[in-house]
């Protein structure tokens, strides 16, 4: 378990190091880079277990998975940051901010009808990421 988080912590470190020093040299913004970059590495491991656990039929831990993680990341992460260190939002987050929540909103409604995600709904989520993604990226 401790060889685990120092491969964790370390890995971690590497990868805001890398990611801050490749927004310098490519004259991104360090937002840019944590909203694409990083937060594509860092959710790699869930996507993983979701993906498995689809191809599995385990459709619960998949869903549960995301929401524990997005409501961890938000409260857990954040807040946690946010007490060691104070941080000021800047206005380049607004419109993610606002995107995020749009999207969370789109999920719940996809789920009230009958508590599922079609795949059509699902290639609808997937194009409205890539669309975020590309729009933090410009």
């Amino acid at each position: 378990m401790t060889g685990g988080i120092l491969i964790i912590v370390t890995y971690a470190e590497f990868l805001v190091e890398a990611a801050s020093i490749l927004a310098g040299s490519l004259g991104v913004s360090e937002w840019t880079i944590g909203v694409t970059i990083v937060a594509a590495g860092t959710s790699l491991p869930e996507f993983t277990t979701s993906l498995l656990a689809a191809a599995r039929g385990h459709h619960g831990l998949g869903l549960g998975n995301v929401i524990g993680s997005d409501v961890f990341n938000v409260l857990g992460v954040l807040g946690l940051t946010a007490i060691i260190q104070p941080m000021a939002v800047r206005p380049e987050a607004s419109g993610s901010m606002l995107a995020l929540v749009g999207m969370v909103v789109l999920v719940v409604v996809f789920m009230r009808r009958g508590w599922r995600i079609t795949r059509w709904e699902g290639a609808v989520l997937v194009a409205l990421g890539m669309i975020r993604w590309v729009a933090d990226l410009s």
